[in-house]
C-alpha cells in the first residue's frame, strides 16, 4: 500500500467518525437533560470558542497534535456519557457539550489538515473524497438514538 493511499484511508476514517459524532451530538441535543432550548443555545455557542482553541492549538503545538487531542478528548467525553448514572443528568449534558466542543474543533481542523498532507496535484480530489465519504457519517448519525 502506498503512503498516499494509506493517508487517504486514515483520513476517510477520521472524517467519517468526526462527522458522525458532530451530527449525532447536534441532532440529539433535545434528548439531553434540562431545557431543550437552552441546550440548543449552548451547543451553538460552544462552537465559537472551539474555533479559537483550534487556532491557538495550531500555533502552540501544530496541526497533528491539536487534531489528535481534539479527537481523543471528544471521544473520551462521548464515551464517558454511557456510564453516567440517571440521577446525574447534568453530568451527561456537560460531557455532551465538551464532546461537541472537541468534535467541532476536530471537524473544522480536518479541512485544513487534509488539504495540507496531500500533494497539490491530488489535493482537490482527496479533499473531495474525504468530504464525500464523510457524508456516510452524517447519514448514519440520526439513527444513533435507535442503538
Amino acid at each position: 500500500m502506498t503512503k498516499m493511499r494509506k493517508r487517504l484511508l486514515i483520513m476517510v476514517y477520521v472524517w467519517i467518525i468526526s462527522t458522525f459524532l458532530y451530527y449525532a451530538l447536534s441532532y440529539n441535543i433535545n434528548d439531553l437533560a434540562g431545557n431543550a432550548y437552552l441546550n440548543v443555545f449552548i451547543a451553538g455557542i460552544v462552537e465559537f470558542p472551539s474555533y479559537a482553541v483550534v487556532f491557538w492549538g495550531i500555533k502552540q503545538w501544530g496541526r497533528r497534535p491539536t487534531l489528535f487531542a481534539h479527537l481523543v478528548m471528544g471521544g473520551v467525553s462521548c464515551a464517558a456519557i454511557l456510564p453516567v448514572p440517571a440521577d446525574m443528568p447534568w453530568l451527561s449534558t456537560t460531557l455532551a457539550m465538551v464532546g461537541k466542543f472537541c468534535v467541532t474543533g476536530s471537524f473544522r481542523l480536518l479541512y485544513l489538515y487534509t488539504a495540507e498532507i496531500f500533494p497539490t496535484g491530488v489535493r482537490n480530489v482527496t479533499l473531495g473524497t474525504c468530504s464525500m465519504c464523510a457524508r456516510i457519517g452524517s447519514i448514519l448519525s440520526p439513527f444513533i438514538r435507535d442503538l
